[in-house]
């Protein structure tokens, strides 16, 4: 490798670990405020919390490569643009494409890392992740919500009447509690409850009625100090099958052998050529980005290193938009899976060639 190309790597480096750092922060953020939200009424654990997390790192990375490999190319040819240096390497005989080669090259690289993650941790990820958010978030009952004069769930087949809340103390008094059974349901009367370790109702000073088949009162019990377990699922946990994947959650071999069992059985299979498309297309954002990106950057005049920053910002939005239009075209059969998913690819590496051709004519 050349000197220069040494050079204008380390220059478009600091901007692009930069970049890729603030994006990867802001997927993170708006992964934690979903979760969080859903958390806060569901009582998810810590673990699970940091699970979920876990399981979502892959796709933040491979979701951010592309728009921080654009931001720093267009950030690192303005800075270069500013100081001059851009006009210095074309008076030491360097043409524009000359000096854009490396940093395409480095596209290049950031393309196959993305693709090699997006075809093996990220599926595996989203899998898992998948699983956790099942069994700790769509499973799991919210937490009870007492209030007074009210009828609510305490858990499973049962529900609590309470006269008299004390929040600040956490003190429930002239509690009803019905648990239904097939016929007449039992009723438990007491004078006060108490949620203890998120996880047990304590009764104190009460009485339990049974009732036989006709409504008659069977026998009484008479208790101090009583406890029931408060009910924190809709069902037991489940442990998803390898083989039972959603499209989004299976690798390119496997939609590819999943649409040729599909096509042999006459059965449908667009959810899963679209999905096999997109995850081929979207690795190489990068490399078109900054294919489309990076002859504009040179070719801007002198000027504040906001300009990179605004040019960057703009691809991105008119790529993004391209992209989640052609899957949705894509996935609802008005385009071929194929064009509509690699569509904007095709639309960057377009205007990319037509922004060269300008280069080499200047």
């Amino acid at each position: 490798m050349k000197q220069i190309d040494k050079y204008i790597f380390r220059e478009v480096a600091k901007p692009l670990i930069f970049s890729f750092f603030i994006f990867s922060s802001l997927w993170i953020v708006n992964l934690l405020i979903r979760v969080l939200n859903l958390a806060i009424s569901k009582g998810i654990e810590l673990h699970s919390l940091f699970k979920l997390i876990l399981y979502s790192l892959p796709t933040v990375i491979v979701t951010s490569i592309p728009m921080a490999a654009l931001m720093g190319v267009m950030l690192g040819l303005s800075r270069l643009n500013n100081d001059s240096e851009i006009t210095a390497l074309r008076a030491a005989g360097l043409s524009n494409i000359r000096i854009l080669r490396p940093l395409i090259g480095l596209a290049g690289i950031l393309s196959i890392l993305s693709l090699t993650l997006n075809e093996t941790v990220v599926p595996m990820g989203k899998f898992l992740s998948q699983e956790v958010y099942i069994n700790e978030i769509t499973l799991k009952k919210p937490f009870p919500k007492v209030a007074q004069n009210l009828f609510f769930d305490g858990g499973q087949s049962f529900k609590l009447y309470v006269r008299d809340y004390s929040e600040e103390e956490n003190l429930m008094k002239n509690v009803t509690l019905y648990q239904f059974t097939d016929s007449f349901p039992q009723v438990t009367q007491a004078e006060s409850a108490q949620i203890q370790n998120g996880s047990l109702w304590v009764f104190t000073d009460g009485k339990t009625t049974y009732f036989n088949d006709d409504g008659s009162i069977k026998y009484q019990i008479s208790f101090k100090n009583w406890s029931y377990p408060i009910s924190d699922r809709y069902a037991q946990k489940i442990h998803r099958q390898r083989d039972n994947k959603n499209p989004d959650e299976m690798s390119m071999t496997e939609l590819r052998h999943e649409i040729k069992v599909r096509t042999q059985k006459n059965l449908g299979s667009l959810d899963y050529q679209t999905q096999l498309f997109f995850r081929s297309s979207f690795p190489f954002a990068a490399l078109f980005l900054v294919i489309a990106g990076s002859p504009v950057a040179i070719r801007h005049t002198r000027g504040s290193r906001s300009s990179g920053f605004g040019i960057g910002i703009f691809l991105m939005i008119i790529y993004y938009i391209l992209l989640s239009s052609g899957k949705s075209l894509g996935g609802n059969g008005t385009l071929p899976p194929a064009l509509a998913n690699w569509s904007a690819n095709l639309f960057s590496l377009g205007a990319g060639m037509y922004f060269m051709r300008g280069l080499k004519n200047s």
